[in-house]
This record gives C-alpha cells, sequence and structure tokens, in this order.
C-alpha cells in the first residue's frame, strides 16, 4: 500500500477498504445471541481496597467542582483563597473552606490555545506561582505551552486581590518547542524571592548538556529588576559560559521541581527517565544531573561514560517500580507529624505515594499509600499540608491520616481465587453466575500462552460506550484474565474497579493440583512454568503501568476489539457486541450496527490487508502507552483510528536510540531492518518493546510488522520528518 497524499477524500477510501475487509470479520453468523438474558451478579464485584497503612487520600472541597485541575496554588501568607489551574486554560478562584460549593474565574487563557479540546500531555496551562509581595502588587505567573509553538512565562496583574486579572499577559520568556513533549515543567518563586523555571529537553537529548540553551534546564531570574527581567548576580554563568538564566543543567523532563518550605531550602527535583529509571534530585547551583550522558546514575546507551562533574541522583528506581516519577514537597505540616522534613512523591504509573528520607547511611524510602490513581501533582498549603490532583477526572485530594486503619498494611484482599466470589468455591475451575466471558480481535502477545477472559459488573450498572469506542465501566467492576499452559491455567489476574474510583490489579498462581490458586504478593513473582516458559507474575504497580489511564486503564475491552463472533457456553456463535447489547449492558448506543462499526484484525486473518493486521496489532499490544497523554516516550500514536500520518512514526528520527542502525527511524518505508518499531520487537533485554511480561519474540506479530513496512513506499505527507537532535 503506498502513503503519498494527505487529503481527506484518500482517507475515506482507504477507511473503506478496511471496513469492507473487516465486514468478514463481524458478518453475524447467527441472529440469535449467545446469551438471551443478562444473568444476576452477586457474588463477583470488587471489595473495598485492601488498607495500606497510615494513610489515605481524602476528597477536598467535595461540593465544589474541580474535575481537570493541573495545579492549585495560594498567594504567600494568604490561605484564604485557593487558585487551582485548568490545563485547557481556565484559572478558578474559591475560599478555603470544605463545604464551600462556588468558584470565580479571575483569568480565563483558552484564547492562547486554538485547540482547546485537544490539549494534553505538556501542552496548555502547565503552572502558576504567585509573586512573595503578591498581596501589594497583585502579580501572577503563569507557565504555558502553545501546541507546535513554544513555552511563554508571562506575568498578570490583579489590583483586587486576586479577584480578578488583567487578560492581557506580559510575556517574559519564550522557547520554541520542536515537539510535543518536555516542555515548561514547573514554576515557582525561591526563598531567595528569585523565580525558578524548569524546561524538559524537549526530546532533544544533546541540547540537555549544552549550557548556553535552555533545554533540559531549570532557569533562574530576576522579576523585580531588568528588562522584562534580570539575572541574579550569582547565577553560575553570569559571566560566561553559558546562557546567564542557567542555574542547574543536565536534566531530561522535570516535574516538578519544588523548595522545602522549612528551614532547609532545599530544591528537589523528579526528572521523568527514559527507559530504565526515575530519578529524585536535590538541586543546586550549577549542578549538572547527568542527562544524556546518565540515566540516573547509569551510563546512558553505553558500556561507560565520564562522570566527572555529575551529580547523583538523591533516589533512583527502575522501571519495575514505575514508569514516571512525579515530584512533591518536602511536607512541613502539622496533621501528619511522622512525615515532617520527609519528601513526598509518586510515580504516574504505578499511583504510590511515597515518603522519601535521605539518611546517613542513605536514602530511605517508604510506600504511604496505593491509591490506585494517575496522580499529576502535589500542591503545597501555607500550613504545609498537601493536596494532589488524582485520578482519571484529575480531581482534587488531600493527603491525611486513616483514621481507619491500624497503622500499618494489611493484606485484607481475598487469598485465593476460590473466596473472590468470581468463581465457584468448590470447583474454581469455573466462573461463578453473572460473570460473562469475552474475547478479542486482537490479542496481546503473552509469549504464547493461552488466554480465557471474562467481566462482571454489578447488577444494576452498565457500561457506557465513549466517542472513541472505549468502554467505562462503573465502580464494582472485575475483569477476569486466565493464563494457560499446555491446557492447565498456572495465572488468573482480577483487574478491579474499586468503589473509591481507582483501579487495581490483583493476581494468582495456580497450585500443583489445580484445586485453587494463591493471591501473589504485591512484589510479583517469577518462576518457569512446566519447564518451558519463564513467567513473570505482575507486581501491583505493574498492572497499573500496563493498563495506563490514557488508554482507559480497561485494555482490550472496547468496541473494536469485541466487534467479532464468539463461541458462548450455551453453544451459540454471535457477535459479541449484539449479544451484550441485547442483554442491556449498555447505557448508550454503539453508534450503529456491528457491520458498520470498526473491527480490529487477527494478526493472521489472510482476509485482511497488511495495514489492517499491522495497525491493529500496534493498537493492541503498544497503544496503551504510546497515544497522547500516555506514559510511553516518544511521538508515536499507535490507536488503530489515528489516521497513519498523524502517527509520528513515519521517517521520524528516534528519541530513545537507535538500536545501533545509523539512521533508523522509528518507520522506514520499505525497510524493516532500519525501523525501531520493528527492531525493538525483535530484541530482548531492555531494548524490548512492549518492555514488560514478555521474553520471546512473537514471530506472527513481527512478521506482520515487516510486513506492513515493506508495503509502504513512502510517508502519507511525502516529506520526512526529523526530531533535531543537534548541540
Amino acid at each position: 500500500m503506498v502513503y503519498c497524499e494527505r487529503n481527506r477524500s484518500r482517507r475515506l477510501l482507504v477507511r473503506a477498504s478496511v471496513l469492507a475487509a473487516t465486514l468478514l470479520l463481524v458478518t453475524p453468523i447467527h441472529a440469535v445471541p449467545g446469551i438471551d438474558s443478562r444473568p444476576s451478579n452477586l457474588t463477583c464485584l470488587a471489595p473495598p481496597r485492601p488498607d495500606t497503612g497510615a494513610y489515605t487520600l481524602a476528597d477536598a472541597f467535595p461540593n465544589i467542582n474541580l474535575k481537570g485541575t493541573l495545579t492549585i496554588e495560594f498567594p504567600k501568607n494568604d490561605s484564604t483563597h485557593l487558585f487551582a489551574m485548568r490545563q485547557k486554560g481556565r484559572i478558578y478562584r474559591f475560599l478555603n473552606d470544605s463545604l464551600t460549593s462556588q468558584k470565580s474565574t479571575p483569568l480565563n487563557l483558552r484564547s492562547l490555545f486554538v485547540q482547546e479540546d485537544g490539549l494534553g500531555g505538556q501542552n496548555g496551562l502547565l503552572d502558576m506561582a504567585f509573586h512573595p509581595d503578591f498581596s501589594s502588587n497583585g502579580e501572577l505567573y503563569v507557565a504555558y505551552n502553545v501546541p507546535d509553538d513554544s513555552s511563554y512565562v508571562a506575568r498578570y496583574t490583579s489590583s483586587d486581590g486576586g479577584a480578578t486579572f488583567s487578560q492581557n499577559g506580559e510575556v517574559l520568556l519564550s522557547l520554541s518547542q520542536p515537539g510535543i513533549h518536555h516542555g515548561i515543567g514547573s514554576l515557582f518563586f525561591g526563598q531567595d524571592g528569585y523565580l525558578y523555571i524548569s524546561f524538559g529537553e524537549s526530546l532533544s537529548h544533546n541540547k540537555a548538556q549544552d549550557p548556553f540553551t535552555w533545554y533540559g534546564k531549570i532557569l533562574r531570574i530576576d522579576v523585580d529588576s531588568g528588562t522584562p527581567y534580570g539575572i541574579p548576580a550569582d547565577n553560575p554563568y553570569i559571566n560566561g559560559g553559558g546562557a546567564p538564566e542557567v542555574y542547574a543543567l543536565g536534566l531530561r523532563n522535570p516535574w516538578r521541581v519544588s523548595q522545602d518550605s522549612g528551614g532547609s531550602g532545599e530544591i528537589w527535583a523528579a526528572d521523568v527517565g527514559n527507559h530504565d529509571w526515575e530519578e529524585v534530585n536535590i538541586i543546586t547551583k550549577g549542578g549538572n544531573y547527568g542527562w544524556p550522558i546518565r540515566e540516573g546514575a547509569h551510563c546512558f546507551q553505553a558500556a561507560s561514560c565520564d562522570t566527572t562533574g555529575l551529580t547523583d541522583p538523591v533516589y533512583e528506581y527502575d522501571h519495575d517500580t514505575g514508569c514516571a516519577v512525579i515530584g512533591g514537597h518536602v511536607y512541613r505540616g502539622s496533621l501528619l507529624p511522622s512525615l515532617i522534613g520527609k519528601y513526598i512523591f509518586t510515580d504516574t504509573c504505578n499511583g504510590k505515594v511515597y515518603s522519601l528520607e535521605v539518611t546517613g547511611q542513605g536514602p530511605v524510602v517508604e510506600t504511604l499509600v496505593e491509591t490506585g490513581f494517575q496522580i499529576r501533582d502535589f500542591s503545597e498549603s501555607p500550613d504545609g499540608e498537601l493536596y494532589l490532583i488524582a485520578g482519571e477526572q484529575e480531581e482534587l485530594k488531600q493527603l491525611v491520616a486513616d483514621s481507619s486503619s491500624g497503622g500499618s498494611p494489611v493484606n485484607d484482599y481475598p487469598l485465593t481465587l476460590s473466596a473472590t466470589g468470581c468463581f465457584d468455591p468448590s470447583d474454581p475451575m469455573q466462573v461463578a453466575e453473572g460473570v460473562i466471558p469475552y474475547d478479542v480481535n486482537t490479542k496481546l502477545w503473552s509469549d504464547g500462552a493461552s488466554k480465557r477472559r471474562w467481566m462482571s459488573i454489578p447488577n444494576g450498572t452498565q457500561i457506557d460506550v465513549l466517542s472513541d469506542g472505549d468502554w467505562n465501566f462503573p465502580e464494582g467492576t472485575v475483569l477476569i484474565k486466565e493464563f494457560s499452559w499446555n491446557g492447565s491455567p498456572f495465572e488468573t489476574r482480577l483487574f478491579v474497579l474499586h468503589n473509591d474510583g481507582g483501579w487495581a490489579g490483583y493476581t494468582y498462581e495456580w497450585n500443583a493440583s489445580l484445586t485453587d490458586a494463591d493471591l501473589v504478593s504485591t512484589e510479583g513473582l517469577s518462576k518457569q512454568i512446566d519447564g518451558q516458559l519463564n513467567w513473570m507474575y505482575p507486581t501491583r504497580s505493574q498492572c497499573l503501568e500496563c493498563h495506563s489511564t490514557a488508554a482507559g486503564r480497561s485494555l482490550g475491552l472496547e468496541t473494536a476489539q469485541l466487534n467479532g463472533q464468539f463461541l458462548y457456553p450455551s453453544g451459540i456463535t454471535s457477535n459479541q457486541l449484539e449479544t451484550l447489547d441485547h442483554i442491556g449492558m449498555f447505557s448508550n448506543s454503539l453508534g450503529g450496527a456491528p457491520e458498520n462499526l470498526p473491527a480490529l484484525s487477527d494478526v493472521n486473518n489472510q482476509f485482511a490487508t497488511p495495514d489492517e493486521r499491522a495497525r491493529s496489532y500496534l493498537h493492541a499490544n503498544c497503544a496503551n502507552c504510546h497515544r497522547p497523554n500516555g506514559p510511553g516516550q516518544g511521538p508515536m500514536d499507535f490507536r488503530f483510528q489515528t489516521a497513519f500520518d498523524e502517527t509520528g512514526t513515519c521517517n521520524v528520527a528516534p528519541t530513545s536510540g537507535d538500536l545501533g542502525v545509523p539512521g533508523a527511524k522509528i518507520m522506514s518505508p520499505g525497510d524493516p531492518t532500519s525501523s525501531v518499531i520493528s527492531l525493538r520487537m525483535h530484541t530482548l533485554g531492555s531494548q524490548r518493546m512492549p518492555p514488560l511480561a514478555s521474553q520471546i519474540v512473537d514471530s506472527d506479530g513481527t512478521a506482520a510488522i515487516d510486513a506492513w513496512i515493506n508495503s509502504l513506499e513512502v510517508c502519507a505527507n511525502n516529506a520526512p520528518v526529523a526530531v533535531d537532535d543537534s548541540p
């Protein structure tokens, strides 16, 4: 297939051909549904989240709608009002009263962003900081990224204590952004009165080591002198050798940066890693934190490296634990006295909140609470308490003591599969009544293990079908996947939506006699199955890494995946969408008859085109991370519905290494051997994709991807795209 035009008519023709082929897959064999009526579900329901210790997240300001908030701030020494920044352009103001139900909009900056609804990731309003003398000068500083443009820091002023602001801000500085990732990250006033600004390296790795650029740096400027600002007299490059604004360098994507409001005054930065390591740093003037020479404390893409002059991270962890560190604050509140002086942070993929204490014996890290939420930000109140932006709706939470806890974690989730209520207690090989089987059109590669799948939702609830074809499940849902080898199950995973609105994964290891399966510890398990298969039972944090918030958590359960035939226990083969719709599982319309809806293709479906097979495979195996706002690195969008010329792959230079192939692109038309998509699928180890839960190359999947790449001749726009990676 040749992609040579961008126009709409061409896309419609391509999509029409996809639909024609997939009709072979979705045309009903029987008009009779596979299930006659919805079974009652009285037992297979998500239990309360296990107690994880002395802390929990509580809803803050439950009577006010703050969904979509990215951060909140208070003016210095003034706790009467909070200001909440919404990424899509608004800043709200409301009383610091837990019962308040009213908010105002003193600053609306939606006009800065032409495509407001498409904002996400690191675009839009990203941070704000009140001047230390806000009560007298009314100055608010706002950091934002404009898509396909630049990062900006602008000053807005208020003459009425923040009730209103000037709508036309004064831009202090801007930085061109060649890509959509790793732009501006944090903004805060230090105890020295200067404004600190963090920038990612915009996927231009080498620029992080170039002191003359702002990419991969923390800047420090004086907003009270100069035009439009001055340079502090002790900045490290004020006399030359680098940009005078630069305070520290060698950072990849610092999110977030804050200063200890207590006596130490230390500046802390969480720097999001590449493939292997996440790091937490204490920032010092002139410090070099190593990127891209090192990732964390490890040489990046080299067996050895020169570490002269590089500052080690205070703490690092690998991607078995999480995938994207989110910086917080040193706790200086009074409600949680055991945390005073400890740095509180999280990982957006695993949803855990941690404390970090630096001791003479090294860093001491403790898990405070497993939230099940994606957390994007911490904010500190004037009295030192911590608020978090958490969950799929980005709601405001507060870190508080858990009054129901005895102070230590309790493993109160069912310890055996037979005790979950989802299986027959007398025969855990059989599911309970109310548990509905299903299958997917395109399977996630699991090293050749066979799989069975079920879903279970509470009585009286339904599934919401979203506009993009993904499905939204009610609280209490349990999704089940069984893995087997040589006809015998060895693992069963439950992915559940707790009543606090957060998902969590629990996995069970079948015993040798196959009479039951035991709950695997939070740290996971590795073992060999039948002396043939090296298998990793995932940790609970790894479950949330793959089941990303961007992908809606419930992978596989979407219209295009279930739009196909399934042999039900009734003996009837029927279209799954028709069957589920017949028994009332959906709260709204699917949007048409199955034959008129999209359907993914099996990787070995010979009736499908190379494009359909490959794009379906990438959607099922890669798009959970590589999509807008997903945790995957680079510009790729592997969703099936994304037009080819918008996937960010064709002739695009890789941002995370070329695997030793000079000139490799993410996808090189006609040449799998220089396409990183293919190279990563063929390799094993740390460079493999997907990075978790696979130790065997998928021969069918790689063949489908390579056949697709070979079928291409040019990119859709007929013009190579490259990311500037020069110094």
